[in-house]
């Protein structure tokens, strides 16, 4: 939709600012919306004149490619605003199933933990006492186990102690879990702000998952960085490697939720990997200022383990 106008008469609002600025003439396209137009986009002269159609077609052109443009911003941000809201979910979902598993399953194991004592000790014969004293270490490991999956799932490391701290305590429990070796080069300036490093905790959580399960890897790095108002990370290991196509297969998403972790908060993640070369993962998160509004900081308010 073009509009062809005659500053001179004045019959527009904005006439009077536009003579100010010595404009006789113009030539105005809407930026079309879905529901209602973006905007519009004009061409002015200092002197009345005609519109030749190549110009008309240009700021037609112009127009059209606005509102493409502006189009994929708005359904950009409608996307990040739903990652937002799923992330948070998520680990609103962590935090509801840690309090179950703390203030039920670890509670309920750990007094038939101190109730088999007393029972053990008065069954007759040895045979039984060891069969005894057996179901009791299986309880205390059901109780260690269900006290890792807690951490995992709200990490008290992470508020206690901080990122670098909490991103050791995964790479030694991977130790522990695979055996992979690792090896932590903390280059971190200032702590990240409570939203953004629970994002990197996540992704690198999600990152040495895929390690253990996947990469079959006997050494992995990880460094992380303060660097462009965020936190850099590197993540590298020497295991199996995979093809993109790999990546997006049943089983092997984390690589994509990890991205959209990243995408979300602002920041970026790339996958180098190659089949029998190891794979390199990168990704910055943003440090949102304190009076700038982030998707960032509305991924999580801070949550707390249970006591």
């Amino acid at each position: 939709m073009l509009a062809v106008s005659d500053y001179d008469t004045g019959e527009f609002a904005e006439g009077a600012v536009l003579k100010e600025a010595g404009v006789r003439s113009g030539l105005t396209a809407l930026i079309r919306g879905t529901e209602a137009p973006y905007g519009f986009v004009s061409l002015y002269a200092r002197e009345p004149r005609s519109w030749a159609t190549e110009e008309t077609e240009f700021l037609q052109l112009a127009a059209n490619v606005l509102s493409v443009a502006v189009a994929t911003k708005v359904a950009s941000d409608d996307r990040r605003v739903l990652m937002c809201r799923l992330v948070r979910a998520q680990e609103e979902e962590r935090k509801r199933i840690a309090v179950e598993i703390h203030d039920d399953a670890v509670q309920v194991m750990t007094a038939v933990n101190l109730h088999l004592s007393p029972l053990i000790e008065h069954l007759e014969g040895q045979e039984y006492k060891r069969e005894g004293r057996q179901v009791q270490e299986t309880v205390r490991l059901t109780i260690g186990r269900l006290r890792r999956l807690l951490f995992q799932l709200v990490p008290p490391e992470l508020q206690l102690h901080g990122l670098a701290s909490s991103l050791r305590l995964l790479l030694v429990t991977l130790q522990e879990d695979s055996g992979v070796r690792w090896e932590l080069e903390d280059r971190l300036i200032d702590e990240p702000a409570p939203a953004a490093a629970l994002v990197v905790y996540r992704i690198v959580q999600e990152a040495l998952g895929n390690v253990r399960k996947h990469a079959g890897a006997s050494n992995v790095r990880l460094r992380v960085a303060s660097g462009e108002g965020g936190v850099d990370v590197r993540i590298e290991d020497d295991g199996c490697g995979s093809s993109r196509a790999t990546q997006h297969e049943p089983g092997h998403l984390g690589v994509v939720g990890m991205g959209a972790r990243a995408e979300m908060s602002g920041g970026r993640l790339r996958v180098r990997s190659v089949p029998g070369h190891g794979t390199i993962i990168e990704f910055w998160i943003p440090i949102p200022g304190s009076n700038e509004l982030s998707a960032v900081t509305a991924v999580t308010d801070t949550i707390r383990a249970p006591a």
